[in-house]
């Protein structure tokens, strides 16, 4: 079928976020038949992914250090359940908690009572989509009160100081309507967040805290609070990866194959001609506003590898049953990685 196609920009292959060898055979296969490959992740982390790059310039999730940190505050990050690597985290989590240390303070800033939430020691409820405004709110307080680093309060503010922030100054009235918290209890998680009796601190935000339009500022807001304290690449902070060893994984670009695409991508994508996909249900994961069904239906031929009759595979024209990942194996290059050479 692939063959024979007049216009080979007909060809869609969809499969999870691939890395490591596989995704280089993936990649092999879609530019040998001039075709495009989409990656589809049911709870996927677009927006994270492009806040790092943003804040750090880097191209793969960091390793975040929950274990060795003293005052972890996280933003809508359900990190105990589904949020990245919810085993590791709760491994580094029960460590943070009754390790060698002194026993770690968790606050976490939410907008519902999640399963991290019920564990921390503090829950602070906060508007839908205003975690980025409290994030901005503790920067200009620390700024102003001089807790910060003051080279990257610079960079902030351009120079201006926290004068530049004004608009996010706890106490005024714009901001208690924003994030429903206040000003007194944003200026006390400020001062406890960059007090030197409480380093290494630890600033974390995703899953809900991404999740608006406003996603983008949030996050980049809760993510700047490390650079202010200045915990990059220090214990209890936050931990860049080292580059893959795969030599031609790198070069070739294969880990971008990694990153999920947008809502937006799928929502304007024509229906091609034919259409394959590998160990993904985007007619269960995608919402109807992305119209995937539809795609599907114009499509002149689907195929699916598929363990399961999902309710992507019921409208396939073909059905390929493969090993599932208990029955499988392959080589990675995990993201986040644990930092390790």
């Amino acid at each position: 079928r692939l063959a024979h196609l007049d216009d080979k920009s007909k060809f869609l292959l969809v499969t999870q976020p691939l890395r490591g060898h596989l995704a280089l055979l993936a990649s092999e296969f879609a530019q040998a038949y001039g075709g495009k490959h989409m990656a589809f992740e049911a709870l996927e982390q677009v927006t994270l992914r492009q806040v790092i790059k943003d804040v750090f310039g880097q191209d793969r999730l960091p390793d975040i250090d929950i274990e060795n940190s003293r005052y972890l505050l996280s933003f809508g990050a359900d990190f105990l359940s589904t949020w990245l690597s919810p085993v590791k985290h709760a491994r580094g989590y029960g460590e943070f908690r009754q390790g060698a240390g002194k026993r770690g303070v968790h606050v976490q800033v939410d907008s519902r009572f999640s399963m991290t939430a019920a564990n921390a020691d503090e829950w602070v409820p906060v508007k839908p989509g205003g975690e980025g405004i409290l994030a901005m709110s503790m920067i200009y307080v620390i700024i102003m009160d001089g807790l910060g680093d003051p080279g990257v309060a610079s960079l902030l503010t351009g120079g201006n100081g926290y004068q530049a922030l004004d608009a996010f100054r706890p106490n005024s009235t714009e901001m208690k309507e924003a994030t429903g918290v206040s000003a007194d209890r944003i200026v006390e998680l400020a001062h406890a967040f960059a007090s030197p009796s409480n380093q290494p601190s630890l600033a974390i935000g995703g899953g809900s805290a991404g999740a608006h339009t406003s996603g983008l500022f949030n996050l980049r807001a809760i993510y700047s609070l490390n650079l202010l304290i200045n915990n990059v690449n220090k214990e209890g902070g936050i931990f860049f990866n080292p580059p893959p060893p795969l030599e031609d994984l790198t070069k070739l670009g294969v880990l971008d194959m990694g990153m999920p695409a947008s809502f937006q991508d799928w929502k304007d994508m024509d229906p091609p001609d034919v259409l394959m996909l590998r160990g993904v249900n985007p007619v269960h994961g995608l919402p109807a506003a992305a119209n995937f069904s539809s795609v599907m239906q114009k499509a002149a031929f689907v195929v699916t590898f598929s363990s399961f009759m999902d309710e992507t595979a019921s409208m396939a024209n073909l059905i390929l049953p493969e090993h599932t990942y208990l029955e499988d194996w392959g080589d990675d290059v995990p993201n986040p990685g644990p930092r390790h050479e």
